[in-house]
């Protein structure tokens, strides 16, 4: 099993992050994986705004009604999310992306000979 299927490491970064208080509310919904809360949503912070991102996890999981200020971790929850989407993709780009399956990385010529030099060959 990877590492984002796994309940105790996403239990682990609602610790990291501040928000194990809200980890009950997370499960409610589905969201008891790094790879299922990566999925909640399709939030893109480069490409969209905030307001789905504010509908789908923050009003619902806060019982925020929209209102004033946004409520505590908030903010906590926009970078977990964040963290969730770049461990899958991660992972996602790790099994399949036939560059990273021991390819070898082509050395700039100083490189070698750096690594020569600390290596003890001529």
């Amino acid at each position: 099993m990877s590492h984002i299927q796994s309940q105790a490491v996403f239990r682990q970064k609602l610790r990291d992050f501040g928000v194990e208080s809200l980890q009950s509310r997370l499960i409610n919904k589905g969201w008891d994986t790094i790879a299922a809360f990566a999925a909640a949503v399709t939030f893109n912070p480069e490409h969209s705004t905030e307001e789905l991102f504010t509908a789908k996890i923050v009003q619902p999981v806060l019982a925020w009604n929209g209102q004033g200020d946004e409520p505590r971790y908030a903010n906590n929850l926009r970078q977990l999310f964040w963290d969730c989407i770049q461990a899958k993709l991660a992972d996602t780009r790790a099994k399949y992306d036939v560059r990273s399956e021991g390819a070898p990385v082509k050395m700039h010529k100083w490189d070698g000979l750096s690594a020569a030099k600390t290596s003890g060959s001529p």
